[in-house]
């Protein structure tokens, strides 16, 4: 399964944090936003291209660079971002877009959890 996240869905994440959490925690609900109300946690990570991971490295490292100078910038992007591991399946369609392959995700839901 994969999803399509631009960056002008990125600038709007940024445009819009508070922190670096409403990035990285808005990235995840863009993925997987038919289910994200319903989602409990997400089992693995997301894989995406070396391209987009660099992209998100520099807008988090950015962000937090203006915005907190005192936390480790673009350190919640590295420890819960995607992946990058065996992804070189994945192709960008365009320099706008980027697939997020997420075959080596095991969601579970609120539903499921009894």
């Amino acid at each position: 399964m994969n999803n399509l996240i631009t960056k002008e869905q990125i600038e709007t994440l940024v445009k819009n944090a508070k922190d670096q959490s409403d990035i990285v925690i808005g990235a995840y609900e863009l993925i997987f936003q038919e289910d994200w109300d319903r989602l409990e946690q997400v089992g693995g990570f997301p894989t995406c291209s070396n391209e987009f991971n660099n992209y998100m490295f520099d807008v988090c490292i950015d962000f937090d660079t203006k915005y907190h100078p005192n936390v480790m910038a673009g350190g919640m992007w590295m420890n819960n971002g995607f992946s990058t591991v065996e992804n070189d399946h994945i192709v960008d369609p365009d320099k706008d877009t980027f697939i997020v392959d997420m075959s080596k995700c095991d969601p579970v839901y609120k539903e499921e959890i009894k």
